[in-house]
């Protein structure tokens, strides 16, 4: 996979022994993971979270057939490989800034023999709108799992999850994810995006497919306290919005405000700034009190800002 460090191919196994079935269901996914996990990069080993997420897929496996999925840092992509097994279209992601990552991706389809009917691999960094981004055919579920382990970075995933969300309204964003430290929340970040987070037990998990979830574990990541682990499930509340690229570095959210309220009444500007260098990233987001406002900045043919022209696209 890469240079030093060795890897080898582990296969999880999926049953259905629920008595209701005319016959078992058995489903084998095969992924690579590393051996020495203190050398590998983030997203070249099985997670925790990874098989949690699987594991509630398969339990929901005949409402995936036809669904187009997006799994966000898909890593070893268990849980998305195991949806496009379902007879889901999966498109799964890694950062863009991380090539080597993208190319594991493929590797994993391959594995499992997948072609580009049945899934794509894309590039799509948290926090940044790019046009791999921006030009995503609409999705009907949204999955990552253990995404959130470094702080720095939960805006950027929350900032791209209600991107995504405004742009396909009846989608979900389906996550799990480990407890790290009780001092971590996701709290302050949802109600700046305008999300709802609705937590979904997983005591029963297994049930549903006649799997004792202790034996799934002892025979795939033995190592994992699985009862850490928690899933998501988000949804955004309506919301009038506008994403706002190739911004100036200069203007502030009260600019961006000042020039956007002369189409209707602003209820909140924001341009999303480089937590690491203060410096603006050239896109934000602006909301209206009303549908109003998004038609109006629509109907203009053109926008600029200090000599830049502004490329805008509603969210909804």
């Amino acid at each position: 996979m890469f240079s030093g460090v060795s890897e080898r191919t582990r296969t999880f196994s999926f049953r259905s022994r629920n008595q209701q079935d005319t016959k078992e269901e058995t489903l084998n996914i095969h992924v690579f993971d590393v051996r020495d996990k203190s050398q590998a990069r983030y997203s070249s080993y099985i997670w925790p979270s990874a098989p949690i997420l699987a594991l509630y897929l398969w339990e929901h496996r005949h409402e995936l057939s036809g669904k187009h999925i997006l799994e966000l840092g898909a890593g070893t992509a268990l849980p998305g490989i195991l949806a496009a097994k379902c007879g889901a279209f999966v498109t799964l992601s890694e950062s863009a800034l991380l090539p080597k990552s993208v190319q594991d991706l493929e590797r994993s389809c391959k594995l499992n023999n997948l072609n580009s009917s049945q899934v794509q691999v894309i590039g799509l960094t948290w926090g940044l709108f790019t046009y791999s981004v921006l030009q995503l055919k609409p999705v009907d579920l949204i999955i990552s799992s253990d995404c959130f382990y470094e702080p720095i970075t939960f805006e950027d995933i929350i900032a791209t999850v209600a991107f995504l969300l405004e742009k396909n309204p009846r989608a979900k964003f389906l996550s799990t994810y480990q407890e790290r430290s009780a001092d971590w929340s996701i709290e302050h970040l949802l109600n700046k995006w305008n999300l709802r987070c609705d937590e979904i037990s997983i005591d029963n998990l297994g049930e549903k497919s006649g799997v004792n979830i202790d034996d799934f574990f002892a025979k795939s990541l033995p190592f994992i306290c699985y009862k850490s682990v928690v899933d998501l499930n988000m949804s955004v509340r309506a919301a009038h919005k506008v994403f706002v690229s190739n911004l100036p570095w200069t203007i502030s959210n009260r600019e961006l405000k000042q020039y956007f309220s002369e189409f209707g009444h602003v209820t909140l500007s924001s341009v999303i700034f480089d937590k690491n260098t203060g410096l603006s990233k050239g896109f934000g987001f602006v909301t209206f009190s009303t549908r109003g406002g998004v038609d109006a900045v629509i109907n203009k043919t053109n926008h600029s800002l200090e000599g830049n022209y502004l490329i805008i696209q509603p969210t909804t």
